[in-house]
């Protein structure tokens, strides 16, 4: 049966938008319909003897799937790149997205990694993942996270400056962090890199290339990875979504005035929120953190795992900004009483293009994660209340206990329409209490004093 290829959706997504940018974005990709070095990429192989030494990796294509097998020589390497000298990264207002699915079956030689994923920048910061059965490490930082093992996982890596970036698995954004300076220059490489360990794996696609408008990033990011879709093992399974997302692109969202809202009178999902959690093991794993409700207040202690995360949210994608003449409104009252490791508790809100503002907390503090450093000193052990205020989801002030503290700028993501609260951070842990977090769009605000007199109004009852 003939497959919708991912590759010619690419393009066509590209040159829909390409006239909006005055660079050019590229697509690359491997399907797994071939070998790489027929679906042009170039092929580096060799062993313990030397560049293009032997046969390189046991290689079989099945069903959209390219299985790679080095198990019989630990010295065998065989991977994948293409050279793009002074044509990888993005230029202002763009993305670079990187993607690939892969199930790494086995592993011999660790703690090496043998499967990964790597960038170069123009010049010459680099960015590599290493894959192993259960767990994927970010080469240059050290840093590991770990995956529910002998399954294929979607990973998504996004930068739009070359030396910071996100990694979403399956869907979660899973890690930020930072290139490394590096010696190589415009190469973007897959496949098993590493001398003295050997592995089995199965390869469904890699991907990667340059996306222009931001603005709309996340359709974007959604079309290069839906639409074209395939079961684990192949047959035809990817919707064709372009027609959608093109109309979807055309029409401006528009927010009519709304207010959400949690009281701590029940738990968040029980109030309109959907709750995520896990733990090392990976989502909805465990029980999260453990949650106690008294006097219309919510406890949340994960003092007992650092690995936990368990945070509630509401999606509006679409629907989450003000329009003209309208003003977006979150506000949360919170004590943070103990905080082991960076920060734990925080916020986070996602405009409708994906431009985000995030606070994390410790005791005696709150860190702006998105705005370079910025910390703001807060009294420990008592509750503080907090409101945030934006016209235009770029810029916003923050007032703490009716006190303005900071006037701050948003930062370009991935993710929209969206408010998150609760236990996002890990390795950490954390025992904070929340009394409420409520967000919404006011029509025609006329003061601040007009704002608080709402608030005031809306939250009537008594806070300890």
């Amino acid at each position: 049966m003939m497959r919708v290829k991912m590759t010619l959706v690419c393009l066509i997504a590209l040159g829909v938008l390409a006239s909006s940018t005055g660079a050019a974005p590229y697509w690359i990709a491997c399907e797994g319909n071939d070998l790489p070095e027929n679906e042009g990429w170039e092929r580096n192989w060799g062993d313990w003897g030397g560049q293009y030494n032997g046969d390189g990796a046991i290689r079989t294509v099945e069903d959209g799937i390219l299985t790679t097998d080095s198990l019989f020589d630990a010295g065998v390497y065989d991977f994948a790149f293409v050279d793009r000298p002074g044509q990888v990264d993005p230029e202002p207002g763009e993305a670079f997205v990187m993607e690939w699915r892969v199930l790494v079956e086995e592993t011999t030689g660790e703690p090496d990694f043998d499967e990964g994923v790597f960038v170069a920048s123009n010049d010459a910061w680099l960015l590599g993942f290493g894959v192993y059965p259960n767990a994927v490490v970010s080469v240059f930082e050290d840093v590991t996270i770990p995956i529910e093992p002998w399954v294929f996982h979607e990973y998504r890596a996004v930068s739009v400056d070359m030396l910071t970036y996100e990694l979403y698995i399956d869907g979660t954004l899973s890690l930020t962090g930072y290139f490394w300076d590096g010696l190589t220059e415009g190469r973007i490489s897959w496949g098993e890199g590493t001398q003295g360990v050997a592995s089995l794996a199965h390869w469904d696609y890699f991907s990667a290339g340059v996306i222009p408008e931001p603005s709309s990033l996340w359709l974007l990011v959604a079309a290069l990875t839906a639409c074209v879709t395939r079961t684990t093992r192949g047959g035809l399974r990817r919707v064709f979504l372009l027609p959608v997302f093109v109309c979807i692109l055309a029409v401006s969202a528009t927010a009519d005035p709304y207010w959400c809202a949690y009281e701590g009178n029940d738990l968040p999902e029980n109030e309109g929120w959907t709750r995520y959690w896990g733990n090392r093991d990976g989502e909805y794993q465990g029980d999260g953190s453990i949650r106690t409700i008294e006097d219309g207040v919510l406890r949340m202690d994960s003092l007992h795992d650092p690995w936990i995360w368990d945070w509630a949210s509401i999606e509006r994608p679409g629907e989450t900004d003000p329009e003209a003449g309208e003003t977006f409104i979150m506000e949360w009252r919170l004590n943070v009483v103990e905080v082991e490791g960076l920060v734990d508790p925080g916020v986070s809100l996602a405009s409708d293009d994906g431009w985000r503002v995030g606070f994390a907390y410790h005791t005696d503090h709150i860190w702006c994660f998105f705005e370079d450093e910025v910390t703001i000193p807060i009294l420990p052990g008592v509750f503080h209340s907090y409101r945030f205020l934006s016209q235009d989801m770029r810029t916003y002030e923050l007032y703490i206990d009716e006190v303005l503290v900071h006037d701050g700028s948003f930062w370009e993501g991935l993710t929209q329409g969206r408010v998150a609260w609760g236990d996002l951070t890990k390795p950490a842990v954390g025992l904070a209490e929340w009394d409420y977090i409520r967000f919404g769009v006011v029509p025609e605000p006329q003061s601040i004093s007009i704002l608080f007199t709402m608030t005031t109004i809306w939250a009537s009852r008594a806070r300890r």
